[in-house]
């Protein structure tokens, strides 16, 4: 009977230890965080930086605690240069605060060299050595231009065009017959300008007539429509 109490007295005295062992270790980890617990990191959402100036992005990373990586700047058509071009993190996309989001930036597009007055051969070395194309156009009489040399292209000179696009070429294909120009009531020097424009020669006659206006276009010779050889002269009149 003893012996029965006794060993039950141990049973119990056991089980009233576990519960207190095991109370005592959630006290503990509740007070004290035995097992420690690493905080959440903070996350910024990526912003929307395509089409962005370089100092726009730079500002919009900063602000969110974030790093602008420059990974490369490209010529682009379509894209100003200095802005961005593509990003390497989609919009709306969460990053560690403090991470890094890269960017290529669109770079200027080459620009076309002039190759007016320039032969046909050295137009399209001039081309070629720039990286361009040629495809040649149609001939286009000039007055002033000798056949065989550049009077047109197509882009024009200083635009911007990929490498490896085409430059279109129109070679002259010498003077051919004019009509003389409408040049009554024109102010001098612009008769003078669209004459020489034409390779015509401008020949002044002055006269001096009282209530006639002064420095303008009076009349003309030959009339304006008449066929004209080129480099031809005509004679314009006006009153002192």
């Amino acid at each position: 009977m003893g012996m029965g109490m006794h060993g039950s007295s141990v049973v119990l005295l056991t089980l009233f230890t576990s519960v207190l062992t095991a109370t005592g270790t959630t006290y503990l980890v509740q007070r004290y965080q035995v097992f420690h617990q690493e905080p959440p990191v903070p996350h910024a959402v990526v912003p929307l930086l395509v089409g962005l100036s370089e100092a726009d992005a730079r500002a919009n990373t900063t602000a969110l605690q974030l790093a602008l990586l420059v990974e490369g700047r490209e010529p682009s058509a379509g894209a100003a240069a200095g802005t961005v071009l593509r990003q390497s993190i989609a919009p709306g996309q969460p990053v560690p605060e403090g991470g890094g989001v890269g960017v290529v930036f669109a770079a200027r597009l080459p620009s076309v060299p002039k190759v007016i007055e320039l032969s046909l051969a050295d137009a399209k070395e001039k081309l070629t050595r720039s990286g361009y194309k040629v495809t040649e156009g149609d001939l286009v009489s000039h007055p002033r231009i000798a056949a065989g040399k550049i009077v047109g292209q197509s882009p024009e000179p200083d635009a911007e065009l990929a490498a490896g696009s085409a430059v279109t070429l129109h070679a002259s294909s010498g003077p051919a017959e004019l009509e003389a120009p409408k040049l009554m009531g024109l102010a001098l020097a612009t008769a003078k300008q669209k004459l020489s424009e034409l390779g015509l020669t401008t020949k002044v006659r002055w006269i001096s007539k009282a209530e006639t206006v002064t420095g303008t276009v009076l009349s003309q010779k030959p009339a304006p429509g008449q066929k004209l050889s080129p480099k031809a002269t005509i004679e314009i009149v006006i009153n002192r």
